[in-house]
């Protein structure tokens, strides 16, 4: 997991990373579904979420919930 990792975001108690082939993966507190796996199950291991070969290059992380900008 800790190789290729281009951009990084956290939230309160969860984070996200995504990797230079595009894709994203998350770990942590999922209360509020945060990690967007479609489960409210938390983690402490990295699960990869969507991709490879998403387009975005950066996160954003707001206390219950993370997002990737919008790709102009």
């Amino acid at each position: 997991m800790a190789t290729n990792v281009t951009a990084i975001a956290a939230g309160e108690s969860h984070s996200l990373f995504l990797k230079s082939e595009g894709s994203l993966w998350a770990m942590g507190d999922n209360q509020y579904s945060a990690l967007g796996d479609g489960t409210l199950n938390d983690t402490n291991r990295t699960e990869q979420i969507l991709g490879p070969y998403l387009s975005h290059k950066q996160l954003l992380a707001y206390p219950f919930r993370a997002v990737a900008p919008p790709v102009c």
